[in-house]
């Protein structure tokens, strides 16, 4: 009962807060995050650099947002939450613009002027079969001065009191070729199919009258394409000397494809690197942005390993010389009322060196948003398989193919899965000048914990940085308590503080061997385990530059040395990355920046996650990641 006496006492400070700070009840739908709003302007114009007025701009990402130009072809889209964004325009009588990425970033973004182009009223005659063109056979024979008899396709003649008007808004070419000598087999009067432009030839006429053969590029020329492609290069060091050691960097190529169609958003990424580890991951997603009742996400990805080098052990752990992993998911968020929210879905995940059949990661959450504050309720298992997180596509960094091997410390070599059973009850409230606390309650239960050493263990080989040995901990039962606070400066600097106490209960009848052969201090029955997160993101729009910054502090990571034949290893965990614009290579659409991150971080932080997780990943090495991407 006492560790649940700091909890209570934080709730009550929390929801005894003055009224004077609620704000108006939010959307509610939950978010993990709450963005700053901002705007996005600019102006619409024509060939002739004439404003067009009335072009309908829109916008989709984070939500979606309309607008209309005015008289100047200016446009305003407010209220919009910071974050990427597909942007388009289109306007009856001209083509629709090609959909550009836009990053949202500050209280205001002003883009480029867009163009777009006007549309002809009249096709271009070009030299295709005569089935295909919009011209009857019978008047291409007649303006050849050949006759032929009539049929359904020969338009009617056109009367003799509109001939000279027509002929007078035409141009002389066309003039000339109705007054051509006619057939003495024909009457005189008839329409004659006629060009004012030989020369503008439209790519988008050329897909509406090339037949079926060219239907699927005129579908994808309507759809608002924008992507990223990143040229990357990966170290892994333990210190500043091996960052340029002899088989230290790899080099990775990452593409991503992004629209929006069928009423959601539309998603698909794929990253490989060679070498003696050749690997590479393609993944999809759909997101629904239309639904008022859902937001569905369905997506699914793909990856393999394969290891030609020198390594024995990774030679021995990885059989026919390749690995595979494949996984599904689908999860929603149904608003049944504005005071009730339900989430729910579930992940498969098959991996081919773990045998037998996949596993499920299934999830429930309830949430009841209130005045000022939210109450949320959630219940997940949780299967972690072995390097998974070598396979698994990054939710909040970076997008990377399978870059470490590794092999199992059981005595039969086998993997065995650690499943997670995560229960929690959280509070949040909302407070003045976007501030944000909450607290949280919760219950595990850990089966097969597992550990990641990244350093000699005793009686193996030394193993390069790129593998790593899996063992398992044994089984825990975990509560305690959390509490955070998120604050947001909009347009510059976000930032978040969690602090998180937990108690552990050691079942000893689980196998605790090589728990107690790698632990600091030796691992009793019960032990207290103290975590401190923070993290950091700043935009500073004179340099468009963003950062970000994530340090963990862990009472259960190692600080001596546990081995005689074990180095020591820091007991704190840390992210950073850098993105600087490049505007001097900004010659077309696409935007270019310079990437850096650099972290000794294993896994990304999850409330579903064992309390353990990270801390039991012994000595992982630093990380570091340069390179180029191009937004377009």
């Amino acid at each position: 009962m006492t560790r649940w006496i700091p909890a209570a006492a934080i709730a009550v400070f929390v929801l005894g807060a003055p009224a004077a700070y609620a704000q108006t009840p939010k959307d509610a739908r939950p978010s993990r995050h709450a963005f700053p709003a901002g705007s996005i302007e600019g102006r619409v114009l024509d060939d002739n650099q004439s404003p067009v007025a009335g072009a309908m701009v829109s916008v989709v990402g984070r939500t979606t947002a309309a607008a209309s130009t005015d008289r100047e072809g200016r446009y305003t889209l407010r209220e919009l939450p910071y974050g990427p964004y597909i942007l388009s325009v289109h306007s009856r009588g001209y083509f629709k613009s090609r959909g550009r990425t836009v990053q949202l970033t500050t209280s205001k973004v002003s883009l480029p002027e867009i163009q777009l182009s006007r549309a002809r009223k009249t096709p271009v005659l070009m030299p295709v079969p005569a089935p295909v063109a919009e011209a009857p056979a019978a008047q291409v024979t007649q303006l050849a001065g050949f006759g032929v008899e009539a049929s359904q396709d020969t338009p009617k003649p056109v009367p003799v009191e509109h001939a000279e008007q027509e002929a007078a808004e035409d141009g002389e070419t066309a003039w000339r070729l109705r007054h051509l000598p006619r057939s003495i087999l024909k009457d005189s009067a008839g329409a004659v199919w006629t060009e004012e432009d030989e020369e503008d030839v439209s790519p988008r006429w050329l897909a509406r009258h090339s037949g079926a053969a060219m239907v699927p590029i005129a579908f994808f020329s309507d759809l608002p394409l924008s992507g990223q492609v990143n040229l990357m290069t990966i170290d892994s060091f333990d210190s500043p000397g091996e960052i340029f050691a002899e088989n230290g960097p790899r080099s990775v190529a990452y593409v991503s494809v992004n629209t929006q169609a069928a009423g959601g958003a539309w998603s698909m990424q794929g990253a490989m690197t060679q070498g003696d580890l050749s690997s590479w991951i393609v993944a999809g997603s759909y997101k629904s942005i239309e639904s008022a009742n859902h937001a569905y996400e369905l997506g699914l990805s793909y990856s393999t390993q394969r290891y030609d080098g020198g390594n024995a052990a990774a030679l021995g752990a990885i059989r026919e010389s390749a690995r595979n992993v494949g996984s599904v998911f689908g999860y929603d968020e149904w608003t049944v009322s504005p005071r009730l929210v339900l989430g729910y879905g579930t992940e498969y995940a098959r991996y081919d060196y773990l045998g037998g059949p996949g596993v499920w990661s299934p999830r429930f959450s309830v949430t009841v948003p209130l005045d000022g504050f939210r109450v949320k309720a959630l219940a997940s298992r949780k299967v972690l398989v072995p390097g998974a997180e070598e396979f698994a596509p990054s939710v909040t960094g970076l997008w990377l193919p399978p870059e470490r091997t590794f092999s199992s410390l059981a005595y039969d070599g086998r993997f065995r899965p650690e499943e997670t059973r995560h229960m929690q009850v959280e509070i949040e409230r909302d407070l003045a000048a976007g501030v944000t606390v909450s607290v949280r309650g919760f219950d595990q239960r850990v089966d097969h914990q597992l550990i990641e050493i990244f350093d000699v263990v005793p009686g193996r080989n030394e193993t390069p940085l790129g593998h790593y040995y899996v063992a398992t901990a044994g089984d825990l039962d975990a509560r305690g308590w959390g509490a955070g606070m998120t604050h947001e400066v909009p347009g510059y600097v976000r930032g978040t503080i969690e602090y998180t106490v937990a108690t552990a209960y050691w079942d000893p009848n689980s196998d605790m061997t090589m728990a107690r052969a790698v632990r600091t201090m030796p691992l009793t029955s019960n032990e207290k385990v103290h975590d401190l997160q923070t993290s950091i993101e700043a935009t500073i729009p004179q340099t468009a530059t963003k950062v970000y910054a994530r340090y963990r502090v862990n009472s259960a990571f190692w600080s001596s040395e546990p081995d005689a034949m074990m180095r020591a290893s820091a007991n704190t965990r840390f992210n950073v990355r850098v993105n600087q614009s490049l505007p001097f290579l900004r010659f077309s659409n696409a935007d270019w920046e310079a990437l850096l991150d650099i972290r000794n971080m294993f896994r990304e932080a999850d409330v579903e996650s064992s309390v353990y997780d990270e801390a039991f990943a012994v000595r992982a090495p630093k990380r570091i990641v340069g390179g180029l991407l191009v937004r377009f």
